[in-house]
């Protein structure tokens, strides 16, 4: 038998091992994770009734980030954790599914923010007018090149932001954060973003 058929069985072994001690209720359902070559999935399902009550993966068209890589688990923890909390979610059982607790697994289960991810976002919001954080579609490529260069990000930076700023709105108001992208100044912008760095699933 080939190695990688030894590690197919071994790992389908401890999946079974683990599926007899973890089990999902309403309560505290279960965080099931999968892993391809190519992409990431990630269920959170109630055993109880047998149903999957979400689910994201690298495919989605609301994750940041496409592909099998570290970058991509995390951005995946962070869309499940989103839905999972829109559905009125706070806990989970983590079912790591046979694989090893460290590398993409790792990144996906502890899907907090990363600093430097967020401290762009931030230098982006503030280099925009009160104006401009109210109303994007103003937002034409001179004033885009402006924000770039006030906050040393890149043009295409400001673009893929300025695409997920509806979802980043949801996210920030369900953080108590709205303040800090609808106008308001640099101390709620302050707070909003310390309580990204701060939020628990």
């Amino acid at each position: 038998m080939d190695h990688g058929k030894e590690r197919v069985i071994a790992r389908t072994r401890i999946r079974e091992r683990i599926r007899r001690k973890v089990t999902g209720t309403a309560e505290r359902p279960r965080l099931a994770v999968f892993k391809s070559l190519k992409h990431i999935y990630a269920q959170v399902i109630d055993d109880a009734s047998g149903k999957t009550l979400v689910s994201a993966s690298s495919r989605d068209k609301d994750s940041s980030t496409k592909g099998a890589n570290a970058a991509a688990a995390k951005a995946v923890g962070v869309l499940i954790a989103k839905k999972a909390k829109d559905k009125g979610i706070t806990q989970v059982v983590f079912d790591r599914g046979g694989y090893l607790y460290h590398g993409n697994i790792k990144a996906l289960a502890e899907n907090k923010p990363d600093e430097s991810q967020i401290s762009r976002v931030e230098a982006i919001i503030n280099s925009m007018t009160p104006d401009e954080r109210r109303k994007q579609h103003i937002i034409n490529g001179s004033r885009r090149k402006r924000i770039a260069k006030g906050s040393g990000a890149t043009v295409e930076e400001v673009n893929r932001l300025l695409k997920q700023f509806v979802q980043m709105q949801k996210m920030l108001k369900s953080l108590g954060g709205m303040a800090g992208l609808s106008g308001g100044g640099k101390k709620a912008r302050r707070q909003a973003m310390q309580r990204m760095r701060s939020r628990k699933w």
